[in-house]
């Protein structure tokens, strides 16, 4: 049971204290007044990606970045993540490319509200910024 969404929690979108230190950083909670118009839309986003894969669960392995860790990651400041509007996740057991392919085919069905979306090979990147949907593909497989 999430607290943002049905299967979305608050704590799954902050810096965690551990990852926080590998990169000599403080951990951070998600900023509250940002809770309603931006993390609810990217709840309700990971939810439509959720059901597309018959349920299984969306792991957040990133979420919002104070800009201290975003620059110590070497992301560029304009990171939709230091803004609290972006999650990096995976499913087990579905490729970072399959997920790609369906959520752009959510999104020209209208099924899905999203202002970008982003392969890696480890991962998918979708954020919630407005404008002309945003688009990447940064695998080396």
């Amino acid at each position: 049971m999430g607290d943002i969404s049905p299967h979305f929690s608050l704590s799954e979108f902050g810096l965690p204290e551990a990852k926080a230190a590998r990169h000599g950083c403080k951990p951070a909670d998600y900023p509250p007044e940002w809770i309603e118009s931006r993390l609810a839309p990217l709840a309700k986003a990971l939810e439509v990606i959720r059901a597309e894969f018959g349920g299984k669960p969306v792991r957040v392995i990133s979420g919002y970045r104070p800009l201290d860790y975003n620059r110590a990651l070497g992301s560029e400041d304009t990171s939709q993540h230091v803004q609290g509007r972006a999650a990096d996740f995976q499913i087990d057991g579905v490729s970072p490319g399959l997920i790609y392919r369906r959520v752009l085919e959510l999104h020209r069905l209208g099924r899905i509200e999203i202002g970008g979306i982003g392969v890696y090979d480890e991962f998918n990147h979708i954020d919630v910024r407005g404008g002309a949907l945003a688009t990447w593909d940064e695998r080396t497989k």
